[in-house]
């Protein structure tokens, strides 16, 4: 009896685990269709979203092709002599827009009215002022505690050479971040010597001391145009200045000593480094050409018969030179007569009121737009400064971020 009992205690046991078993298999089988449905139902909104993001995009470089065509057409319509020789050639330059022929004129313009720093700081200064800016003396707003507002737009200039602009978002705080933005106004030239006579008997010309500023190449200022630009500083009889005045280029008159700073920049190409012949060299010397920067790079300005022979003429006016002078400085005995003279004409001032001067040797040629088309921004200048344009960061279109102080500076802070 007990065997029984017991063998139907374990049959009824084991129907009720395979009935549990098929319930869980039909179980699951049920849950892998449902998923399949529903990854059917999801994979199909997002390919059926593919497929129109394709052909959206599809259809709106047709559309950006047809209005490109139909604007060219356009401007052949209008001007009908605009023919190409062939296919290959085939550029629109009517595709690009005006603005970036604007730019490279407005680049253009800046490049040739600053051929060192302190024309260049003055032509940023003329620029900034025209668009709000206004001018701060660097000296006076940290000592006195002049407050700088938000919404503002300031710059100070610092020795003549450095410039600084900046401009406070209206929603700036103090702990904000801010971004700056800086340059160099000098570049690799020519300048004159502090004493600029060079005496070399028998030469027959006279010439100009001068020195190597910077890393250049410098067999590219040989047999150029060239000329003198930067800033004479000049002892007005009668007339008082700071002496502050060497960090603005317009001084406040105060007490002596009885100084003024004048940017001169004379365009005619009154300089020359001439090249030697190719006859005079040696074979060695036409293969590799390296410039002796102490004899070969010495520009010429005059030559003494042409002097002699300007000074008979009856057109001739007569200016003061060194030698009329009774009793000269003794930094006027080291200067070349003929450079002094010259600056003296370009100042409106005497010789003997020439008190120093800081010249750099520039090319006069102008910077012009290369290429067959005229949207190649390449310009043929020798040096051109690589400042950031500031009409254009200046411009009302240009508009920082309410959050951030914005610092574009065209040189870095010296100590």
């Amino acid at each position: 009896m007990r065997s029984n009992k017991t063998l139907g205690l374990q049959k009824r046991v084991y129907l009720f685990k395979s009935a549990l078993f098929n319930v869980f298999v039909l179980f699951r089988k049920c849950l892998l269709r449902v998923y399949c449905y529903m990854r059917v139902l999801f994979a199909i909104p997002l390919c059926l979203l593919c497929l129109f993001s394709c052909l959206f995009a599809m259809m709106s470089r047709v559309v950006s092709k047809s209005l490109s065509l139909s604007r060219f057409s356009l401007s052949l319509i209008v001007n009908p002599t605009k023919r190409f020789a062939s296919r290959s050639s085939f550029l629109p330059t009517d595709f690009l827009t005006s603005n970036e022929s604007d730019r490279a004129n407005r680049c253009a313009e800046f490049i040739d009215a600053s051929p060192d720093p302190f024309h260049c700081v003055q032509t940023v200064k003329t620029q900034l002022d025209a668009k709000g800016f206004t001018q701060l003396d660097e000296a006076a707003v940290w000592a006195n505690g002049r407050a700088l507002y938000p919404g503002g737009k300031y710059y100070f200039i610092r020795y003549g050479s450095s410039i600084v602009a900046f401009t406070i978002g209206k929603q700036y705080k103090r702990g904000n971040a801010f971004k700056i933005m800086g340059a160099h106004t000098d570049s690799p030239n020519l300048r004159v010597k502090p004493n600029s006579k060079r005496s070399l008997p028998g030469a027959g010309v006279v010439q100009l001391t001068i020195e190597p500023y910077g890393g250049g190449l410098w067999h590219t200022w040989l047999d150029r145009d060239l000329s003198l630009s930067g800033r004479v500083i000049v002892r007005r009889k009668g007339v008082s200045y700071s002496p502050s005045e060497a960090s603005s280029i317009a001084p406040t008159p105060t007490p002596t000593p009885q100084l003024e700073v004048q940017l001169v920049k004379i365009d005619s190409p009154i300089l020359r480094i001439p090249n030697l012949c190719i006859h005079l060299r040696t074979a060695e010397e036409r293969e590799a050409f390296k410039v002796n920067k102490e004899d070969q790079l010495v520009p010429i300005l005059t030559q003494y018969v042409e002097e002699m022979l300007n000074a008979l003429s009856p057109s001739h006016t007569h200016t003061p030179s060194l030698s009329s002078l009774s009793s000269p400085s003794p930094w006027h005995k080291n200067q070349d007569s003929k450079l002094l003279t010259l600056l003296a004409q370009h100042c409106k001032c005497n010789v003997d009121e020439i008190a120093d001067f800081e010249l750099s040797v520039y090319d006069v040629q102008k910077a012009t737009r290369t290429g067959m088309y005229t949207h190649t921004h390449i310009y043929t200048h020798i040096i051109p400064i690589p400042i950031p344009h500031t009409k254009d960061c200046a411009a009302s279109s240009w508009h920082p971020l309410d959050w951030i102080t914005w610092l574009p500076a065209s040189c870095s802070l010296r100590p």
